[in-house]
């Protein structure tokens, strides 16, 4: 009979994809500069950091609020935005999307 422990160590094992998977560290480490630099830029409007539910619209890397003259970036592939300076650092990291994981 297996003890409470060795159920639990049994139960938790996993192969190598899994655990790929589970940290993400089967895809590439990020993308170049100069192919983060030739993403969509723009500047963010009102109507821009507006829901349609009239909510604030926040970046997902810094989960600060998006206000009117700062520089974005727009993923072309899911369509989501954030600052520019976020996004930059977060896509040299990962080469995909915050949100969604999309690879860019």
């Amino acid at each position: 009979m297996l003890k409470a422990y060795q159920w639990q160590i049994n139960a938790i094992e996993a192969n190598n994809v899994e655990v790929a998977d589970l940290f993400d560290i089967s895809r590439s480490i990020g993308l170049l500069p100069h192919i983060i630099k030739r993403l969509p830029e723009f500047e963010i409007k009102s109507s821009d950091s507006i829901n349609s539910c009239g909510e604030l619209i926040s970046c997902a890397v810094c989960l600060q609020d998006f206000k009117d003259g700062e520089s974005a970036r727009r993923l072309p592939v899911c369509r989501h935005f954030f600052h520019a300076l976020c996004i930059d650092g977060w896509l040299a990291r990962h080469g995909s999307c915050p949100i969604c994981r999309q690879d860019v």
